[in-house]
């Protein structure tokens, strides 16, 4: 029986992690580099991201207005506002670029887009942002399943009969050497970064792909998330739209000194207001708070508090956590190990097919007769 397993399952291993297999080691490579990214980003951008002690900022609306002087095309997006007093403020159009602002003078400290940069390129990698739209999400998903394809049919093709033989496939040895070494490397490295490897595999897709976040919900028995409010259409009772400053302020009411919020301007003059907040108790820099406000009255559309939500979306907020490297330093060492793991596998995987299919070769030419001139 398990003979008849490892003959079945042993080339879909090997043909999937020889083709896709190359797509899960380049997100490896790439998502190496992002590990850190907490503790290195701020050295890495300081003149961008640090500014002098802020203790009277500008109103958003003015820092808006110089946003959009320093960079007077594209449609505008996004105002991060970080709750740190010598931190700068920011705002993003919709390609991507970023410009900073000191929130005290509102002097612009640079520009960025934010796929620039040592760690924006390597997200812009990381994520394929190269492909268009619908090949990333192939792309995207077909690592997913093949990832796990690759994980699980090498613990069935690898999983020992006795004690004995787990004791050793799972130790790393340097005898005996050639093709015979890198198969009992391949095979230990698989053991100890198995679990890492799926971790990672099965919340890099979180931040992606919205099926997959449907499936959470189902598998969990979550309530779906409350949908945004739909827009209305301004009274002549509603009269103008409320400042960003006002809108900020009101927003403030309901979340007292958060640690970060990002404010999503409406495509419409109609549409409410939205707000994603990260609040000093949040246990992660993923624990967001969704906040929606009319933007004619302040009123409050909806607040869904990350304190209450639901089990799914705080499965999919410490997933992408842990996947981003943003749940702490323990993590970031497994996901570590998890990374130079692959590329181990990688290694001693291709490495020993490669000798493998030299060594039929030879067999196979020292083996024909020679002919008359030859």
């Amino acid at each position: 029986m398990r003979a008849l397993i490892r003959n079945l399952v042993l080339p879909v291993h090997r043909w999937t992690a020889l083709t896709v297999g190359l797509v899960v080691l380049w997100m490896a490579l790439t998502g190496l580099g992002l590990l850190f990214k907490a503790q290195l980003d701020p050295a890495v951008n300081r003149s961008l991201e640090a500014v002098p002690a802020c203790r009277a900022p500008l109103p958003l609306d003015e820092l808006v207005s110089r946003g959009r002087a320093a960079h007077p095309q594209g449609a505008l997006r996004l105002v991060g506002i970080e709750g740190s007093a010598t931190r700068s403020t920011w705002v993003r159009f919709a390609n991507g670029d970023t410009v900073y602002l000191d929130p005290c003078s509102g002097r612009v400290v640079g520009e960025l887009n934010k796929y620039r940069g040592v760690f924006g390129a390597l997200e812009y990698l990381h994520r394929l942002e190269f492909l268009s739209a619908a090949d990333h999400a192939v792309a995207g998903t077909v690592a997913l399943i093949f990832a796990v394809i690759i994980v699980v049919g090498g613990m069935a093709i690898w999983w020992p009969v006795s004690l004995k033989g787990l004791r050793w496939a799972t130790t790393f040895a340097m005898r005996p050497a050639g093709r015979a070494r890198l198969m009992r490397m391949h095979r230990a490295a698989g053991f100890w970064v198995c679990p890492l490897v799926l971790v990672s595999a099965l919340t890099g897709p979180i931040d992606s792909f919205h099926w997959y976040q449907r499936a959470i919900v189902v598998l969990t028995g979550s309530a779906p998330g409350s949908p945004a409010p739909a827009p209305a259409a301004p009274t002549a009772a509603q009269g103008r739209r409320l400042t960003l400053q006002a809108l900020w302020q009101r927003a403030e009411q309901v979340t007292p000194d958060p640690k970060e919020a990002l404010l999503l301007l409406p495509k419409s003059p109609a549409s409410p207001v939205e707000l994603d907040i990260i609040e000093r108790s949040a246990p992660s820099h993923q624990a967001v708070s969704f906040l929606h406000l009319d933007p004619y009255s302040g009123s409050v559309l909806g607040f869904e508090p990350y304190a209450a939500s639901s089990l799914a979306n705080r499965i999919m907020a410490w997933g992408i956590a842990i996947h981003a490297g943003q749940a702490g330093v323990p993590a970031q060492m497994a996901l570590l190990v998890g990374s130079i793991g692959i590329i181990v596998l990688g290694y001693t995987g291709v490495s020993s097919y490669i000798r493998r299919r030299v060594t039929v070769w030879r067999d196979r030419a020292g083996a024909r007769p020679l002919t008359l001139g030859a």
